[in-house]
């Protein structure tokens, strides 16, 4: 894992419970936003986040929907970006984790595949 990665990973693993950290890491989650910049040639930005609550389930956990809306520019160009995923916070310990995060993928212009 790069550097920059492990930084990343490092702040984010706060907000995780560990096996969702380990899933992210087996999965290279944190490394994917810095792959496609590179492979794109533009930064990428988060520009907002939005929760939306969905259902309160009988062992505490509760269950949201989430919007990522994030810029990817250069300085010819900037396009705006959503992309949409559900996740699951528990209780562990008095903190609040996050322990199941899934997200669609968004196709950005240039990029094979997507995001």
């Amino acid at each position: 894992m790069q550097v920059q990665q492990f930084v990343i990973a490092e702040k984010i693993k706060l907000y995780l419970t560990e096996e969702q950290y380990n899933a992210e890491i087996a999965n290279r989650k944190f490394q994917i936003p810095e792959l496609v910049s590179k492979q794109i040639n533009k930064s990428i930005e988060v520009q907002d986040v939005k929760l939306e609550e969905q259902r309160k389930n009988g062992d505490g956990k509760i269950d949201y929907l989430y919007t990522t809306t994030f810029k990817v520019y250069d300085e010819n160009s900037s396009e705006i970006y959503e992309k949409e995923g559900e996740l699951t916070i528990s209780t562990i310990n008095n903190e609040l984790k996050i322990d199941r995060d899934w997200s669609s993928g968004v196709k950005i212009d240039g990029l094979d595949g997507g995001l």
